[in-house]
Order: structure tokens, then C-alpha cells, then sequence
């Protein structure tokens, strides 16, 4: 991994924990699309400890969940098994740490680079699924402009995000022996944190992006969606070549160029089952990154919902209930696509409960063929006009969620369910509200600057959603503070514990002003220097511990700014 220069002694106090200032975007919540799910997990392994062929097959892992129809998060609101299991609807601290230990516990690389994309893909979604229901998910926020597949909908959880991906990326790494002799941990994590930082690529995806790419009736991924997608790869391939393939241990092949057909290459399809298991009917992994030259063409179908209108049709006297549906599919990939059906669910607004289905076969579409169909799904009973409908395509073993589209009639986006439809996968958090710090925090000199390294664990689990901001002060043997500016972060990301409980992991780096150097120098010689780390929790409450500040770290920092310790 490329180590960015030292930085001046005398910087002032700055965050290296990825922090970008911008304007909110309108969501509190996202999932996320190909862009980060395939390109951005792809980059992010490649800047880790992971060569080119392994980073294709994690990335290709983490997509595939969307991919495959065994594992994709269901629209069928009565169907919940793969929200829950893959999609980390719920948020199940349990499966976080099952799917962790999965990955950990595989002896065969091929199949650990596998589950550790699949993890992946729950632990970005542990994010992302914050707060929605296992039912309907986030189909109301794709509809109404919101859409949780965008990078541009929240920075701060897309932060989260990226450090727990990373974090994790080392953790794998370590395990496997890459990270070489006394190498720590979480200094590499701080070293990468500070190389996109300073490198500014999630800013930008996160300024390119917008979260109604998918909005209202026009269907899929506008083509402004898709323009998106084809822009932030291009960026991740930028900074694959600014910061990775100067190296040669990761085999990124010559040709390789950003923003062309010469960059990241096309997912692997890599075919599960509905236990994520790789079918055995694949040839393998490894025989397919050698045959893969990166222009393989995929059919990439997508349906789009124009139109509905609750209807009543009279035929041979029998009255007829159901809705008439203006439809167009798509094939906007570069090969034929298979033989296929198209499934519409009508949804029930206000209960969350199917009133109708409809199955219609499709038949095979050419590359940039366009087919207008009207669809007509009966009913047994009078049709709402508050309804949600969604349509989903299906031609092979893949169905990627741009298969996908919905509408929603009436006042359907506004109407929330009757009673709350809620699946309470964990135990209740314990009461009063309570917040631990997970043992000594961690000291680390870093390019320069003095970080702290803590975790946290809140009660019940799920910690990312109920730690705050983290503040740190130095105190002497009197208990009189140390002039120190406000240190103060609140970017939590999400780790797994072994009471299987969700914690959240923060850190914070400086370079302290003089009068802070002078106040350590003058007690570097005793042992009654503290570190008070005071935690707010989610209800406003302030939790707060005191740790000894290791001598060898004063020290370190000391020499490191050219101060002497005092008599």
C-alpha cells in the first residue's frame, strides 16, 4: 500500500476519519446499487491486501446478492427470509456476526473470498436497511425521490459504511498473514482512510449521485441513473489508478484504463444458492477469472410501470375486477436474453398484504429491443386505489434489482401500515440506556498526528444507531484539564463482538497546539496522565471512563514534535 507523505508537525487539529462537508441530500437512509456493491468493493479490496483476481471475485460476491433470485431482498411484502438473511432487514446483530465467523471459518481461499463478499454485502446493507421494515423495505423512499440505491442520498452513513467495509478488508487480511510482522491494523485502516480523504473520491461520488434516479413512473434507472453509474466507475477506476496500480503484486493488467472497456471488468455472475452456497454446476471461480477477458456481453433487462388503472370489464356477462397495466421491457444489455416471465404484485397499502398476482411469460429480447405490452391482473375483489404494484422481470438464474419497478396509486407513498408491521430479531435493548467502552482505547502515531482508537458497545447491540459524537480531553494528576482543542467525532462504524452484539468503532487524529505539547512534556515523567473519553448516547445521556495515556506514546509524541520532556 502507497503511504502518503508526512504531514507537518504544527497542523492544526483536523479529522482523518473521512470527513467532507457538502450539503444535505433529501434521504436518511440508503441501500446501495452496482456502484458501490460491485466498483467501490472492488477498488476498496484491491487498495487492501487483495490482487486483482481476488478483488474481482469478492466484488462479484457482494453484486451477486442482488444477482441471483436465491438471495435477492423480495418484493413480496409476505416474504422476508432474504431481507432478513442477506439484506440485513431487521438488523439482526446475530447474522452480522454468523455471516463474520462464516468467511472466518473457511479454510479454502477461493470459497473465503466468496463469503467474505457476501458478508460484505450485509454489512454495507446494515447501513443502508436502518430504520425500514421487513416487508416493503425501502419502496416507498425509491418511489417519492429518495432512493436508498443512491450514493448521493447520505454521506455520513455512506462514511460508516466504507470504514466497517474496510476495516473488515484488513481484518481479512490480518488472518490470512498479508499484513506482514507488527504491522497494526488499525493504522493501515487510518493510512486508507486518509488517502481517499485526501484523494476527495467519495465527495465526488457523493456530489455525481442523486437519490431520484429512479423516481416515480419513468421506470428502472433513468438514464440519468444510468450515466451515474457509468461516471462514479470511471472514479473508482481513477483512484484504482492513482493509488493501486503502480503496484506490482496486484496484477492489474496492462491495458487496464480508466472509463473504458479496459476498466473494472463485468461481474463474474457467480451463481448461489438460496444458502449462498456457489451451485455446483459452475465451473469455478478461478477458471473463470482466467477465462475472462472483461467484454463479455450480459443481457441486462429492465421493466418499467408507465401506468395503471383500476378497472371493471364485462365479458359474457361475468363482471371482471383487476387493474390494466401499461408495460415496456427492455434489453438494454449486449446479448439476447433468455426466455422469461413477467410477475406484478399488487400490494395493499395500508396492510402491507398481497391482493393480486400476475405472471405473464416473456419471450426472448434482442440487444436495444423495446416491447409495449398492457397487462391485465384480475381481482377477487373490488380494486383499491390506494395500491402499491410492483413488476419484476425474470429470465435466468440472475435477477439484479434493476429488474424491478413500482407504482403506487393514489395516496398510497404517504399511508403507513395499520398497526406496525416490525420483526424484532434481537432482544430489546436493556433499560436504562447504557453505553461501555470495549477495553484500553488504542494510541497510534499516524502520518504525523496523535490518533485514538476507541469502541463502544451500547446496550442491547446495534450500537451504530445509538452512539453519538465521542469527545476526548487529557487530564494531569490534579485533575485539571489539559489545554486541548474540542475533540470531537461521532463516525461510528459497525463491528461484531463476541457476545454476538453489534459495537461501533471510531477514531480521532491531531496534532495538539503548543500549549498541549508543553503540558504533556511537563508530565510525561509520571504515570498520572489520563485520557477521559466521554460517549453521548442516543437519549442525550453522557457516558464517560478514564484511561492512563501510555507513557511510550507521549514519548513517541514528544519526539515526534522536536520537544524535550522536562526534569
Amino acid at each position: 500500500m502507497a503511504k502518503i507523505s508526512l504531514m507537518g508537525i504544527r497542523l492544526r487539529l483536523s479529522f482523518i476519519f473521512l470527513v467532507f462537508l457538502g450539503a444535505s441530500k433529501p434521504a436518511d437512509v440508503l441501500a446501495f446499487e452496482r456502484d458501490t456493491h460491485y466498483y467501490l468493493r472492488f477498488s476498496l479490496s484491491l487498495a487492501t491486501c487483495f490482487n486483482w483476481e481476488e478483488s474481482h471475485i469478492i466484488a462479484s460476491a457482494d453484486w451477486g446478492m442482488d444477482e441471483n433470485q436465491t438471495t435477492f431482498a423480495e418484493k413480496n411484502p409476505l416474504k422476508t427470509n432474504n431481507k432478513v438473511k442477506w439484506h440485513a432487514f431487521g438488523h439482526s446483530d446475530q447474522r452480522f456476526r454468523e455471516l463474520w465467523i462464516r468467511s472466518v471459518a473457511e479454510t479454502n481461499l477461493e470459497s473465503k473470498l466468496i463469503k467474505l463478499g457476501q458478508f460484505l454485502h450485509f454489512l454495507e446493507d446494515w447501513e443502508s436497511h436502518a430504520g425500514y421494515g421487513i416487508r416493503l423495505g425501502h419502496a416507498r423512499d425509491t418511489y417519492t425521490g429518495r432512493d436508498p440505491d443512491s450514493l448521493g442520498a447520505s454521506l455520513p452513513k455512506t462514511h460508516r459504511m466504507l470504514q466497517s467495509a474496510l476495516d473488515h478488508l484488513l481484518a481479512a487480511c490480518d488472518r490470512l498473514g498479508r499484513l506482514g510482522d507488527n504491522v497494526d491494523r488499525d493504522r493501515e485502516l487510518i493510512w486508507l482512510m486518509k488517502e481517499i480523504s485526501e484523494d476527495g473520491m467519495m465527495e465526488s461520488l457523493f456530489e455525481v449521485s442523486n437519490p431520484n434516479w429512479k423516481w416515480g413512473k419513468a421506470g428502472m434507472l433513468r438514464r440519468s441513473g444510468q450515466k451515474i453509474i457509468r461516471v462514479n466507475k470511471e472514479r473508482v477506476e481513477t483512484f484504482i489508478a492513482k493509488h493501486v496500480q503502480h503496484l506490482e503484486d496486484k496484477g492489474i493488467p496492462e491495458s487496464f484504463e480508466p472509463g473504458n472497456i479496459n476498466g473494472i471488468p463485468s461481474s463474474l455472475r457467480i451463481p448461489f444458492d438460496s444458502n449462498g452456497g456457489v451451485l455446483k454446476s459452475f465451473k469455478g471461480v478461478s477458471g473463470m477469472v482466467a477465462e475472462f477477458d472483461g467484454n463479455q456481453g450480459i443481457a441486462n433487462l429492465q421493466l418499467s410501470l408507465e401506468d395503471a388503472q383500476p378497472v371493471f370489464r364485462t365479458s359474457n356477462d361475468i363482471e371482471n375486477l383487476g387493474w390494466i397495466l401499461e408495460v415496456t421491457a427492455s434489453n438494454i444489455g449486449d446479448r439476447r436474453s433468455d426466455e422469461g416471465d413477467i410477475e406484478i404484485l399488487v400490494i395493499d397499502s395500508d396492510q402491507e398484504t398481497i391482493t393480486a398476482t400476475l405472471i405473464e411469460q416473456l419471450g426472448t429480447l434482442e440487444p436495444g429491443e423495446v416491447r409495449d405490452l398492457e397487462l391485465f391482473v384480475s381481482s377477487d375483489v373490488k380494486p383499491e386505489s390506494d395500491v402499491i404494484i410492483v413488476g419484476s422481470i425474470r429470465s435466468d438464474d440472475f435477477s439484479a434489482m434493476n429488474n424491478e419497478d413500482w407504482l403506487m396509486l393514489g395516496n398510497a407513498e404517504n399511508l403507513k401500515p395499520v398497526r406496525a408491521i416490525i420483526n424484532e430479531l434481537d432482544p430489546l435493548p436493556a433499560l436504562p440506556e447504557s453505553i461501555r467502552i470495549l477495553g484500553q482505547p488504542k494510541f497510534l502515531i499516524v502520518a504525523g498526528e496523535a490518533c485514538v482508537v476507541v469502541s463502544a458497545l451500547a446496550a442491547g447491540g446495534d450500537s451504530t444507531e445509538k452512539l453519538k459524537s465521542v469527545m476526548f480531553e487529557f487530564v494531569d494528576a490534579e485533575d485539571d484539564g489539559i489545554p486541548f482543542e474540542q475533540a470531537t467525532t461521532s463516525r461510528w462504524s459497525a463491528l461484531s463482538t463476541k457476545e454476538g452484539l453489534i459495537a461501533g468503532k471510531t477514531f480521532y487524529c491531531s496534532v495538539p497546539d503548543d500549549a498541549t505539547f508543553d503540558a504533556l512534556s511537563n508530565q510525561a515523567k509520571n504515570d498520572s496522565l489520563r485520557l477521559i473519553v466521554s460517549i453521548e448516547g442516543a437519549r442525550g445521556m453522557i457516558y464517560s471512563d478514564a484511561f492512563v495515556l501510555e507513557k511510550k506514546f507521549i514519548m513517541e509524541l514528544i519526539e515526534l514534535a522536536g520537544v524535550e520532556a522536562k526534569d
